[in-house]
């Protein structure tokens, strides 16, 4: 009785540390993108406090083949954009002014969580 007492209370007690865990692939949206304003490129299910890479190619949605992180589904040149750290729930906001010169543009987009080496969708 004793042991089973025991082994309630260890799946009582560890049952909530596993709703902190994330095993989700982080995703990324793109919102506002229109010239001469301020686009918001958003991640979630990014692990908590880990740096957030975004990048960006012209070209179109790859593959392309890196010594650092693999398989990157951007086409070259991948431009990098501004490295934010995520929120305690796992969110990266970055916001970038879209210069007046991209109208007609097509661009594609990406992000990596630096903890779980993971990248997002591409948008």
């Amino acid at each position: 009785m004793k042991k089973a007492l025991y082994s309630l209370i260890v799946v009582l007690v560890g049952l909530p540390l596993l709703a902190f865990t994330n095993s989700a692939t982080p995703n990324l949206s793109v919102n506002n993108f229109v010239a001469g304003d301020f686009a918001v490129f958003e991640v979630i299910d990014a692990t908590p406090h880990s740096p957030v890479m975004f990048a960006m190619s012209f070209r179109g949605a790859g593959p392309t083949t890196t010594a650092d992180y693999g398989v990157v589904n951007l086409s070259k040149p991948i431009y990098m954009m501004p490295t934010i750290v995520s929120d305690a729930f796992g969110v990266a906001k970055n916001e970038r002014r879209i210069p007046r010169g991209f109208i007609g543009s097509t661009m594609w987009f990406l992000s990596y969580d630096v903890a779980s080496e993971t990248f997002s969708n591409t948008v």
